[in-house]
């Protein structure tokens, strides 16, 4: 049971990985902006698939999602 999420997080996306880690670490929507130095509304955004916008935050993400040089292929995938 600890081990189940009643939410699944579609991993394959970059808003599904992004809702996957921030739950991983147990934070909300609001710790984790505060960890990228961001709004609330730019990641709730994230979340719901907007687009990343400014190349700082896409550098910050892949830190916060440990997959440095892979997020420009997922944000392409997204954009397609």
């Amino acid at each position: 049971l600890l081990d189940y999420d009643p939410e699944p997080s579609d991993t394959g996306t970059l808003a599904g990985r992004l809702v996957a880690k921030r739950r991983e670490l147990g934070w909300s929507q609001r710790e984790a902006a505060r960890s990228l130095g961001i709004d609330p509304g730019t990641w709730a955004g994230w979340e719901q698939g907007e687009r990343v916008k400014r190349e700082a935050h896409r550098r910050a993400m892949e830190g916060f999602l440990e997959t440095p040089g892979q997020l420009r292929n997922l944000l392409k995938v997204a954009a397609e």
